[in-house]
């Protein structure tokens, strides 16, 4: 500890549950880290002044996981999403599908293009276990193209048809290091 705040290794224990192990830097969870939340969430990475930020893989208590870029407690950049029934690989901006991406659902059915805020835009490939439509000027070649290079390696196991919210955020900032009154710490 310097001045009362906790610097460098070591633990936060809060009465609630969730744990801390990681670094800190003016009392705030900073560099590498790992936190387990008290409803089963837990986050393995990176952290800048309390919130998830760089790379990290985010596990929640429903068994959805998220692994890629963070920036201030968001998804940002190049990741992967799993929730039930669903798999997203590709861009996020501010937690949501932003950019280049190809969603996939547990009948095979699946979405490869553009998202914008979440949802399909522009250009982009659609395709059911049997046919393969485009939109927005795309050819069939390059959607078939556009699918194999982004194509997810891991399939969601629950049934699932429409795209669940693509700004699953929940959990994605770590309790404050400096709230005295709900932790208890150790720094090691």
């Amino acid at each position: 500890m310097v001045d009362g705040l906790l610097q460098g290794p070591g633990r936060l224990d809060y009465r609630n549950g969730s744990r801390f192990v990681g670094h800190f830097r003016d009392g705030q969870q900073h560099g590498a880290g790992e936190w387990h939340g008290a409803q089963g969430e837990h986050y393995q990475g990176d952290f800048r002044f309390g919130a998830f930020h760089g790379q990290g893989t985010l596990r929640q208590a429903d068994g959805s996981r998220y692994q890629g870029g963070f920036s201030e407690g968001r998804f940002a950049g190049e990741g992967t999403l799993e929730l039930a029934g669903q798999v997203y690989r590709g861009e996020f901006k501010r937690g949501q599908f932003d950019g280049e991406g190809h969603l996939e659902w547990a009948d095979g059915s699946s979405h490869q293009g553009q998202f914008r805020r979440g949802q399909p835009h522009g250009q982009g490939c659609a395709a059911t276990p049997t046919a393969t439509a485009t939109a927005a000027n795309s050819s069939a070649a390059s959607c078939r193209a556009r699918a194999a290079s982004r194509a997810p390696t891991a399939t969601a196991t629950a049934a699932g048809s429409a795209p669940a919210s693509s700004t699953a955020r929940a959990a994605t900032r770590a309790p404050p290091a400096t709230s005295g009154a709900d932790a208890s710490s150790r720094a090691r």
